[in-house]
């Protein structure tokens, strides 16, 4: 269940408070296996050294974002460069937040660039992003696929507080989702939404549902999945009781989330890669040690 949450005393009052903050990390695969060739920061934003629980080769990295989320005017911007046959797998330890915005509607920004070279691998999974109402909001994630690379990821948002029983009846979010293969565009996802949007109830959109995110995993090679992997990912969300899809487009495999409960969605996704992880990357599924604590 989502836990009520609450605004933090630390926000910034002043209209003029806030916080722009980067990171940069390059990745790189050497004789001791994949290590951080590059790394810089400005701001409240930055990494601990890399975990390594399933082998040298495989850099498990956590991002830090100590102010726990974002007011009107804060801007976080992420850039992973995977260098050649580097492997990474990066997470957060917590939920994000687009808290309330001021009187001056600042917009409250998160942009990630994700750069995969040819025969790397990188599996990207922040935790969900909790969406206030009055958030005044842009997500957008930008991946960019060398040919040969690979990609497991997800992007989820909760909009408004359901554990408050508080819709999301006020601000603006705008939300996005780009995966370039060898610089095509493979997969392209927009979403734009303010109280008044029919997206809120239509069929076509939110059903009036406060948890959203897709899972993307590929690209494949043709005959790596066959009818029997896709019954088994069509048995993840048979079991679901919130409406939870798989699909295949192009070469890749996306799932889709629907409810309102983050922690049901996590279970669908972690479900599809546990099954599609060893099909594409040639490794079973290890959970990062933050998402247990």
């Amino acid at each position: 269940m989502n836990t009520q949450v609450t605004l933090p005393s630390n926000v910034p009052a002043q209209a003029d408070a806030c916080w722009h903050a980067q990171l940069l990390l390059q990745f790189r695969r050497g004789a001791a296996g994949t290590r951080i060739a590059h790394s810089r920061h400005e701001g409240p934003l930055y990494v601990q050294r890399p975990f390594y629980p399933e082998g040298r080769d495989l850099a498990h990295v956590y991002l830090l974002h100590p102010p726990g989320g974002l007011v009107s005017g804060d801007r976080l911007q992420v850039e992973l460069d995977v260098d050649e046959d580097a492997q990474v797998l990066c997470t957060t330890p917590g939920a994000g937040r687009l808290y309330r915005a001021r009187r001056d509607r600042r917009l409250q920004e998160q942009i990630n660039t994700l750069r995969v070279a040819a025969n790397a691998t990188l599996e990207w999974f922040p935790q969900e992003t909790l969406v206030f109402p009055g958030a005044h909001a842009v997500l957008d994630t930008r991946v960019e696929l060398a040919a040969g690379a690979r990609f497991i990821g997800w992007d989820l948002a909760v909009l408004g507080l359901p554990a408050n029983a508080q819709r999301f009846d006020s601000g603006q979010l705008r939300q996005s989702l780009r995966i370039d293969v060898a610089g095509r565009p493979a997969l392209i996802e927009r979403l734009a939404l303010d109280p008044l949007s029919p997206l809120h109830a239509a069929a076509c959109g939110l059903q009036r549902h406060m948890a959203s995110g897709v899972f993307v995993c590929g690209p494949f090679n043709a005959g790596q999945l066959d009818e029997a992997t896709f019954d088994s990912l069509r048995s993840v969300h048979a079991q679901a009781p919130a409406r939870c899809g798989i699909t295949r487009l192009g070469s890749f495999v996306i799932g889709r989330y629907l409810g309102n409960c983050a922690q049901e969605a996590r279970r669908c996704f972690v479900a599809f890669w546990q099954l599609l992880r060893p099909l594409l990357l040639h490794r079973t599924a290890s959970l990062p040690a933050i998402w247990s604590t």
